[in-house]
């Protein structure tokens, strides 16, 4: 994947991803793609902020009187592949994979606030 295609690919699956889905917390997994094992995990607020520019994406949340708590940023040269899955009870999770060996993987936790 060259770096247009992976940040087209980015900007159109997690973007829309996280749209479809403004209403609800998102949990995010830091994991270990081979071996599935998490390495860590954090829930994404619905009031997030999906940043996209030439270089690479921005996602913030908690951001109270203008400071913002939890953010990440992830240039596109990092990622190896964007891709989601559906499983059998019709849950979508958003894989990013990163070259260092890392995935950043979205789902849909169902909760409002």
């Amino acid at each position: 994947m060259g770096l247009i295609d992976v940040k087209e690919k980015v900007i159109k699956t997690l973007g829309e991803f996280l749209d479809r889905n403004k209403e609800y917390i998102v949990e995010a997994y830091i994991s270990n793609p081979i071996t599935k094992h998490i390495i860590g995990r954090m829930y994404v607020a619905t009031d997030r902020v999906f940043k996209t520019d030439d270089k690479g994406f921005t996602l913030e949340w908690d951001n109270r009187q203008g400071i913002v708590f939890n953010n990440f940023s992830v240039p596109y040269d990092k990622i190896l592949a964007c891709y989601d899955e559906t499983d059998e009870y019709d849950q979508q999770m958003i894989f990013v994979i990163l070259k260092c060996g890392v995935s950043i993987d979205f789902g849909c936790v169902g909760l409002e606030v």
